[in-house]
This record gives C-alpha cells, sequence and structure tokens, in this order.
C-alpha cells in the first residue's frame, strides 16, 4: 500500500490546493499515470502515480488547501482496506448507504389551510418569527403567492432573501414539501372582486423588486497569491512613484527595420524588448535599484547582475517570471528567452522556480490602452517599471512652430527606504537617453 502525498512545488511553497482529481476509488492505476492535479498560486502541476495498483481511498476534498506532504490518495492491491491514523473505520470499505426517505403523498384536491400545512410540514418544524408588531417580512411575490396558496407564512422555514425575509422561493419550498404545487388550481376562499388597476409597467416591476440575486465567487489561487503580495507590498514599505516620457521616434524606427529582417530572430524584436534591454544596462549604474531589502532589517543586498522580472498576464493572473543573468544576454537573445517564458506561463507549465528571484521588474502596458499607470513594487525588491501606451505629444519644432511626435510613457515606484527622488529621477533620464539613442546603447553592448 502507499500513499501519495501533496508534495512540494517551488522552493518556499508551505500549502497547495488539490484543484482536481483525474482518478475515483476502484480505479486501476500504472506507473506514471496521473492521479490529481495541485494549484500554488501560481501554476498548476499534474502528480503522477508513482506505484502501480488499485487507488483504496481519497483523502482531500477537491478545492482544499492543505499543507505540503499531506496524504492525498492511498494506492494498494484490490481488498485492501486503508484505515486513517487514530484507529478510524476503514476509509475503502466504508461506504454511506443511501439514505431511506419517506414521503407524504401530494394531497391534490385539499385547501391548505394552516392546520392542514401545519400537520404535512412537521409540527416540530419553526417557521418565520413575526418582528415588532406582528409582522412577518416578506417580499411581495412571496406574499402572493402565500395568500393564492392558503399558506401562514409563520409556517416558512426558510428565510433566503436580503436580511431573512421570506421569498418567493422560500414559499414554494415550503409548498413543495407540504406536496401541493402553488397552481392557480389550489382550493382558496373566494376573494372579493377586486377593483381594476393599471397594470404596472416593466419598470414598475423592475425598480419594485425586492429579490436581489448575487453569486459568491471564491478567489483562484493565483488571484490569492497576486491578492496577498500586493498588500504585503502597500504595508511593508515607503513606495514613492513618478513619470516620464521619452521620444519613442528612433526606437519605431528601428522595429520597423528589425521586421524587414530576414532573420526570425531579429523579426521578432519589439518596442517591449528594446526598453527590457535599456533597465538591464542602465540599473548597473545604480546598484540599489538591482537589489533586495531583507525584511526586518537595514541590510540592502545588491545583485551583481540583473534578475529581470517580467509581468505577464495570464488566464490564471500575473505571472512574473525571471530572466536570469539578463545583463549578460544579446537583444535577440533577451527578446526570445523573454517570449519563451512568457509562453510557459500562459500554458500554465512555468518551472515554480523560475517564478522566484527577480531583482528588478518591468511590467509592460502599452497594450492594455495605459496611458500611464503606477506599478507596485513586488518585496523584497526595491524598484519596478513601466511601460505606457504610446501617444502623441506636442513641441516647438526647430522652426519655432509647433509639431507633433510619438512619446512612450515609462513609471517608476521605488522603496523610498532605499533611495531618493534625485537618483530616481537620474535613473529614469538615463534609460530614456538611451531608448531615444538606441544604437549608442547597443554599441556599448
Amino acid at each position: 500500500m502507499e500513499i501519495i502525498k501533496v508534495p512540494m512545488i517551488g522552493l518556499s511553497e508551505e500549502s497547495a490546493i488539490v484543484a482536481s482529481y483525474s482518478v475515483k476509488v476502484g480505479d486501476t492505476v500504472e506507473i506514471g499515470d496521473t492521479l490529481f492535479s495541485i494549484e500554488n498560486g501560481k501554476a498548476t502541476y499534474d502528480v503522477a502515480s508513482e506505484v502501480a495498483g488499485t487507488v483504496l481511498a481519497i483523502l482531500i476534498e477537491e478545492g482544499d488547501e492543505v499543507p505540503v506532504q499531506t496524504p492525498a490518495i492511498v494506492v494498494g492491491e484490490p481488498g485492501e482496506e486503508y484505515v486513517p491514523e487514530g484507529g478510524a473505520a476503514p476509509v475503502a470499505a466504508v461506504e454511506a448507504a443511501p439514505a431511506e426517505t419517506s414521503a407524504a403523498a401530494p394531497v391534490a384536491d385539499q385547501a391548505l389551510t394552516p392546520e392542514s400545512l401545519q400537520s404535512m410540514l412537521g409540527t416540530e418544524s419553526q417557521g418565520a418569527a413575526p418582528v415588532a408588531g406582528g409582522h412577518i417580512p416578506a417580499s411581495p411575490r412571496a406574499r402572493a403567492l402565500a395568500e393564492r396558496s392558503g399558506l401562514d407564512l409563520s409556517l416558512v422555514t426558510q428565510m433566503t432573501g436580503p436580511d431573512g425575509i421570506i421569498i418567493e422561493r422560500d414559499v414554494m419550498a415550503s409548498l413543495d414539501k407540504a406536496g401541493q404545487a402553488p397552481a392557480a388550481e389550489v382550493a382558496t376562499k373566494p376573494a372579493p372582486a377586486a377593483q381594476a388597476v393599471p397594470a404596472p409597467t416593466r419598470a414598475d416591476q423592475i425598480v419594485k423588486a425586492v429579490d436581489v440575486t448575487y453569486q459568491d465567487r471564491k478567489m483562484s489561487p493565483a488571484r490569492r497569491a497576486i491578492a496577498d503580495n500586493l498588500l504585503a507590498a502597500t504595508n511593508e514599505m515607503a513606495q514613492a512613484s513618478m513619470t516620464t516620457s521619452f521620444d519613442a521616434t528612433g526606437i519605431l524606427a528601428l522595429r520597423k527595420k528589425f521586421k524587414a529582417s530576414n532573420d526570425p530572430v531579429i523579426q521578432g524584436i519589439g518596442l517591449g524588448d528594446m526598453v527590457y534591454y535599456a533597465v538591464t544596462r542602465v540599473v548597473k549604474d545604480f546598484p540599489f535599484f538591482n537589489a533586495h531589502i531583507i525584511k526586518d532589517t537595514y541590510i540592502v543586498r545588491e545583485f551583481d547582475h540583473v534578475q529581470l522580472g517580467v509581468a505577464v498576464d495570464t488566464p490564471k493572473g500575473l505571472l512574473v517570471p525571471v530572466v536570469r543573468n539578463a545583463d549578460l544576454l544579446t537583444l535577440g537573445e533577451l527578446s526570445q528567452e523573454i517570449k519563451r517564458l512568457s509562453g510557459q506561463c500562459r500554458d500554465g507549465n512555468i518551472d515554480p522556480a523560475l517564478l522566484q528571484g527577480a531583482s528588478i521588474t518591468v511590467s509592460n502596458m502599452g497594450n492594455a490602452a495605459a496611458e500611464t499607470f503606477i506599478p507596485i513594487v513586488n518585496p523584497p525588491q526595491v524598484a519596478i517599471v513601466g511601460i505606457c501606451r504610446i501617444d502623441y505629444r506636442v513641441r516647438e519644432s526647430k522652426d519655432g512652430g509647433i509639431e507633433l511626435y510619438k512619446a512612450m510613457p515609462l513609471a517608476l515606484t521605488i522603496d523610498h527606504r532605499v533611495s531618493d527622488g534625485t537618483p530616481s529621477g537620474k535613473f529614469m533620464a538615463m534609460i530614456c537617453y538611451y531608448l531615444e539613442n538606441f544604437t549608442e546603447l547597443l554599441a556599448k553592448g
């Protein structure tokens, strides 16, 4: 008998969520067959069987978050019984017997009086308690249905409306339990002739509706991880931000030349790649931005090389893969590596180790129509650069007139504990200079 446990994924994960099972109790599995999938907030991973045999027990419910190394599935020989620690009943041998139910036959032609309904619903049921003045809170539709069906609202045991009021489906539930459909043929006392009133308009029905509907949605594991990180970022550091922009005419022209190349690597170099490249070169002159601040200390760890975090939007939320030693890569190599890691993030098969250890991050919102935005530093990093959408700006031309040009805004957020505004401004100014004179940056290597 083999107990398959929830494995550790990544270097620092302490728990995981069991996303789904690929087997059920009684299934035969071979070595390498997928048993279940887990999520750690960043990606999904399949857990394969290390033994051949029969699934004897499933110990964790789908969707549960448990510590790593928690027993999840038991695989053994057919007929074996798994006994949990503590001497509980054998899991594989215990199977809930179907509950026996008995229901009173519906009374088709009997009028629903409070006495008959009390008998049908059971005298032990506690109905709605009246509020002050003896009034039972119920929506107009619920009250009308109860009156048509001869149902005393005090016998309704389910109150699911806002603030615990009775709504129409609660009355329906009580009538169903009594075996009586709330149809027009239910016998009721003749009602006095009602005076003609104008039919309610569609707008009247909408604005006077009491039944408010909604759906509660649990955050996905990835969204929960993002939420925790963002909350930690805003609580743990003194963040300061600034924005600037540069003339993008030069890199736009260079991008056009790259697209005309016969080399597919050069063809794939985009505007964002050029910004990533510039950041990896310029930050070497500002080592306090290529750094971590050690939590609960006054120690700043400056890295020898740039471990570039690249924010990637995925169906499961934002992931930040890390390009190792990005300052040593050529422009083409950097572009290819970013594309490779981004693809793995979107496919959900990125190595967890590649989602940790960035020394500085760049977030590109240029394709998301963001004219400007303020990125949030991801601790323990101390700086993040944001790329915004290219837009037209106006400036004075050389002949004294007015001209339009295309500008790309950039944003910078830093941990103010590590540096101040002036070094931040110089850092951004140097990035902008080299993006306006990109061939000079390429010549420097």
